[in-house]
């Protein structure tokens, strides 16, 4: 249910004396499903901003375990001898492209995660905005119905 539904009911309640759907009931159920988004979005943007800190973090890795070792042992060897250099070349040419591969494929994936994250981010204060002012909204209602009742009965009185 939505702000439309919500402004049809509440012209329906004011409409009739006795409204189909109460209007309480129907902010209550907004209310509701304004918590279960926030939640999920929520979720969503921890786990987008725990996959984009954990690429970050796997590129390091990649690089101080694997490339690093692997460009020590390519540099021992080119001092050691000049021996069959044309391999160790195409090695090398092998090695730049292995390394550019899973650089390419981690960032690619890091920045996703980033940009998601940050939209996620974006949606998610939108929607706890949104579901304050539906709070806010809601609790001045109620107050004013209060008010109304408190003056009937000081009238009546």
């Amino acid at each position: 249910m939505d702000e439309k539904e919500l402004g049809k009911a509440l012209l329906r309640w004011d409409a009739t004396s006795r409204p189909p759907d109460d209007p309480r009931e129907v902010a209550a159920r907004i209310l509701r499903r304004d918590r279960r988004r926030v939640l999920f979005l929520s979720f969503v943007t921890l786990f987008l901003w725990v996959i984009a800190v954990a690429g970050v973090c796997l590129h390091f890795v990649f690089f101080s375990q694997f490339v690093g070792p692997k460009i020590q042992y390519e540099k021992d060897l080119a001092s050691a001898s000049m021996e069959d250099l044309p391999q160790r070349v195409q090695d090398a040419y092998v090695l730049l492209y292995c390394i550019a591969k899973e650089s390419l494929v981690l960032v690619s994936g890091t920045v996703l995660a980033v940009i998601l994250a940050g939209v996620s981010s974006v949606l998610l204060v939108v929607a706890s905005r949104r579901a304050t002012l539906r709070q806010v909204n809601a609790s001045l209602r109620e107050l004013t119905e209060d008010l109304r009742r408190l003056q009937d009965t000081r009238g009546s009185a």
